[in-house]
C-alpha cells in the first residue's frame, strides 16, 4: 500500500532573475531597509584605501556598497562595479556615479579581466546566488593580485534572519514546497559556515576570517516589507512559476504575520550575516 505523507515536496529551483521591476522596488523598499547597514559595515574591512587601488565589485545591485567605496578610496583609484542583471545596473547607475567609478556586466563563473587584475575584490550578498561556488571562487582567486583582499558577507542561519523566516514558512504554508530560501542557489546557501570553508579551499583560498553580524532595522510598516519581499526580490518569480492564483494571497498573510510577529508602523527586526575576510 502507498504510504501518504504530507512532506513538502523537493521543487525544481527556479532562476532567481533581478530583472523588470524587480531592481526598482529592491533599491526604493529594500535598499536602506536590508542592505544599507551591511553596505557600512563591509567598506569599514577595507584594508586597500591607498592611492591607485584598483577594485572589482561583484553582484554589485544598485550601488549601496559602491556608494561607500566612492567615498572610501581615493580619486586615483579605479572602482569597477559589475553585476550579472542589466537592470540593476541600470538603477545602480542612477544612483552612484563618480569619476573612478565604471559599471560593466560581469558573470562572476567567467570574470573577463587578466589573471591578478586587482587589489581588492568585494562582493555583498551576491555569493549565494552561483550556481557554481567554487568555479565563482576560482575565478576571483584569479583575477586577485597576490596579498589582495576578498571580502563578501551572506546570510547567517534563516532562524536567525526573523522577517525572512516568516517569508519562508509563508511560502511553505501556500505552496507546500521544499523552503525557497533554502535552494542551493537561494539567499540563505552559504548559511552554514563549513560548507562555505570547504568551497573556499577547493578554490585555492586557504585561509579566512569569519565573524558573525547582526544589524537591527525598521521599515515604515508591514504591508511596505512585503512588497519589498514579493516584489524587490525574485520572491514573485518563484510564486508565479506554479501557483500564480495563489500570489495575492500569499501577499496578503505575509502583511498579516509580518505585523504580528515583527510589529507595525514601524515593523522592526534584525538581520544576521556571516562577513569572510580572506587575502590571497
Amino acid at each position: 500500500m502507498e504510504t501518504i505523507t504530507n512532506k513538502p515536496k523537493q521543487s525544481e529551483e527556479p532562476k532567481l532573475a533581478f530583472a523588470g521591476k524587480i531592481p526598482d522596488v529592491y533599491e526604493s523598499v529594500l535598499g536602506n531597509f536590508i542592505f544599507e547597514p551591511f553596505a557600512k559595515d563591509l567598506a569599514a574591512r577595507i584594508v586597500h584605501r591607498k592611492g591607485g587601488v584598483r577594485v572589482l565589485e561583484l553582484a554589485a545591485g544598485t550601488g549601496r556598497l559602491t556608494h561607500y567605496l566612492t567615498e572610501l578610496l581615493s580619486n586615483d583609484s579605479t572602482i569597477i562595479a559589475t553585476d550579472l542583471s542589466i537592470e540593476m545596473i541600470e538603477v545602480g547607475k542612477q544612483q552612484v556615479q563618480s569619476d573612478n567609478l565604471r559599471w560593466q556586466q560581469v558573470d562572476i563563473a567567467d570574470i573577463p579581466f587578466a589573471d591578478n587584475s586587482f587589489d581588492l575584490i568585494v562582493c555583498q550578498f551576491g555569493i549565494m546566488f552561483l550556481q557554481d561556488k567554487v568555479r565563482g571562487f576560482s575565478e576571483i582567486k584569479r583575477v586577485l593580485k597576490p596579498q589582495g583582499q576578498f571580502l563578501f558577507n551572506v546570510w547567517g542561519a534563516l532562524e536567525e534572519n526573523r522577517i525572512w523566516q516568516i517569508t519562508n514558512q509563508v511560502l511553505m504554508q501556500f505552496t507546500g514546497e521544499f523552503p525557497p530560501l533554502q535552494h542551493k542557489v537561494g539567499p540563505f546557501s552559504c548559511s552554514y559556515i563549513p560548507f562555505v570553508q570547504q568551497q573556499l579551499q577547493d578554490a585555492g583560498f586557504l585561509n579566512s576570517t569569519i565573524e558573525i553580524v547582526k544589524q537591527s532595522n525598521s521599515i515604515q510598516s508591514a504591508a511596505i516589507a512585503a512588497k519589498g519581499f514579493i516584489h524587490g526580490l525574485p520572491t514573485k518569480t518563484i510564486i508565479l512559476k506554479s501557483h500564480p492564483n495563489k500570489l495575492i494571497d500569499i501577499e496578503k498573510s505575509l502583511v498579516y504575520e509580518f505585523a504580528a510577529q515583527l510589529g507595525d508602523y514601524p515593523l522592526t527586526t534584525s538581520f544576521t550575516a556571516l562577513i569572510f575576510n580572506l587575502f590571497k
